[in-house]
């Protein structure tokens, strides 16, 4: 229990950096399986909205937060199209 909480206050303070990957169209991150659901599933939003955000088609303050944390915390890799 206390290391779910210790990784969910990890995962809130990198959202306070979450201005650090900005969105541009020709860039898409890169996941492993299972990393939308886990991150809809932690943020409580739709697993559409992550994969708008992963995919950089959706520029909103949730999917600056969504891709933070795919990177910081789920080893997720820009790729350019």
């Amino acid at each position: 229990m206390f290391v779910k909480l210790y990784y969910i206050c990890s995962v809130i303070s990198s959202l306070n950096h979450a201005t650090n990957i900005q969105k541009n169209m020709n860039k898409q991150l890169h996941t492993k399986k299972g990393t939308g659901k886990a991150i809809a599933k932690l943020l409580g939003v739709s697993e559409q909205t992550v994969s708008k955000a992963i995919r950089g088609k959706s520029d909103t303050t949730t999917a600056k937060k969504i891709r933070t944390i795919a990177v910081r915390n789920y080893g997720a890799v820009e790729i350019e199209l």
